[in-house]
């Protein structure tokens, strides 16, 4: 086990950034984004909630974090890149893996432990095809026309009819941020406190974090529904989905 590091997130003293329609807080410390398992480091990092107007009710606990694209072998080396590397986004070598431990700390002292794993929780800014299964990009949905004049290479993406983000970010080079939202098994219960606790397989960064109020999973779209539409002349047309 290495050192502790406490921060403090409020919510009066922190700057707010807006994703798919949600607050996130960014905690008040300085610097403004928390590093943990930097360097292999196994130091565990205590996060302060302090939010005391709100006791309770928080279905989820939303964070905006990033996991750096390196990866280490069974013996702690950093693996080689996978072949025809240069010039494309890098691939996840160790998908799966576990990178830290999130734990909810409660007022009444109890926790709640849930692993982050590479792939599925978190996932490097820019990876090549490899999506993260329980974490959200942080980028709207854009419409894509086929029809239109494609960018160089960028043909076969045309052809999807939509893109997560504008095409810019598939070629720019700035990645996108990842959005977990971690389901509160005990909305009854204040949460004080969040432990990181990095394994140093790779570097956690976390933006922002914050309590989501509501029994609904935060990040996920309303489901596919039918509608019937009326005329003026009361004639019923054929449902259509939106």
């Amino acid at each position: 086990m290495g050192r502790r590091k406490r921060v403090r997130c409020s919510r009066t003293a922190g700057r707010t950034q807006h994703f798919l329609g949600h607050s996130l807080l960014r905690h008040a410390a300085d610097p403004s984004i928390i590093v943990a398992g930097d360097n292999g480091s196994t130091d565990v990092i205590d996060i302060e909630i302090d939010a005391p107007d709100k006791p309770g009710d928080v279905g989820y606990v939303v964070f905006q974090h990033v996991c750096d694209g390196r990866a280490l072998d069974g013996a702690g080396q950093v693996r080689e890149p996978y072949p025809l590397q240069a010039g494309r986004p890098p691939v996840a070598l160790n998908p799966g893996e576990l990178l830290a431990e999130y734990t909810l700390i409660y007022a009444d002292g109890s926790e709640h432990t849930v692993p982050v794993h590479w792939q599925f929780e978190i996932n490097s800014p820019r990876t090549r095809g490899q999506s993260t299964y329980a974490a959200k990009d942080h980028l709207e949905p854009v419409a894509l026309d086929f029809r239109d004049l494609s960018p160089k290479n960028l043909w076969g993406r045309m052809q999807l009819n939509v893109n997560v983000g504008s095409l810019d970010f598939l070629t720019n080079g700035e990645g996108t941020r990842l959005l977990f939202a971690l389901p509160n098994p005990r909305p009854d219960r204040q949460i004080s406190g969040i432990r990181v606790t990095p394994t140093g397989r790779a570097s956690i960064v976390i933006g922002a974090i914050t309590l989501f109020h509501g029994s609904n999973h935060p990040l996920r779209h309303s489901k596919l529904e039918s509608v019937t539409v009326e005329t003026a002349r009361r004639r019923r047309h054929r449902p259509f989905f939106v």
